[in-house]
């Protein structure tokens, strides 16, 4: 922006330019990921437009809004995934509209999640069980139900496991029934020639 001495001066956002702003950056938003326009040309298309409704922001100052925002709306998320209670609440002024662009996305909303660690599984299982004798019969049943049909198909999978572990074992045995016999008629093929000698 320039002040009326023609010198540039910081932009402020107001809450309205905000607002036109996050509704700008979800108008263009899959542009950004276009392997066809480069980023730096979205930004312009969006300080234009900013401009025709009366804003004068450079596509640098939409760039650096944009990255500010984003970063508030990650502490938020984070804040909110944590589960350490007695921290001050992170604030974070366009949540709900932030929410409404990037909350979907898989680096926000993880499809699954996945965790190697047995401690935490185990953990995670006593804590299940604990929570088992808490539900009354009715539920308790239902959740058996479940329980014996994970068993069930963990049983398959180590039968299956077990199956193909007896398979190997007996095509190796195989592999060496047939060698020695191999080795045997070598033998005996050799001790005729060498009787001929």
């Amino acid at each position: 922006m320039l002040n009326p001495s023609g010198t540039s001066c910081k932009a402020i956002w107001t809450h309205k330019s905000t607002l036109l702003f996050i509704d700008l950056y979800n108008k263009y938003e899959t542009q950004f990921t276009s392997t066809m326009i480069k980023a730096e040309a979205v930004w312009k298309k969006i300080a234009a437009e900013m401009k025709t409704a009366g804003y004068e922001f450079s596509s640098g100052q939409c760039k650096d809004k944009m990255k500010y925002m984003k970063r508030c709306y990650l502490k938020k998320i984070d804040h909110m995934r944590s589960k350490s209670t007695g921290s001050a609440p992170i604030k974070c002024e366009y949540f709900d509209e932030l929410d409404n662009l990037f909350g979907k996305k898989p680096n926000i909303k993880p499809v699954s999640v996945c965790s190697t660690s047995k401690v935490k599984c185990q953990n995670e299982t006593i804590e299940i069980e604990e929570d088992v004798e808490n539900i009354d019969v009715k539920e308790e049943k239902t959740l058996g139900k479940k329980t014996r049909k994970r068993k069930s198909t963990s049983d398959d999978l180590l039968a299956k496991l077990n199956s193909r572990e007896e398979a190997k074992e007996r095509r190796h045995l195989e592999k060496q029934a047939i060698q020695r016999e191999s080795i045997t008629v070598f033998k005996n093929v050799m001790n005729e020639l060498l009787k001929k000698l």
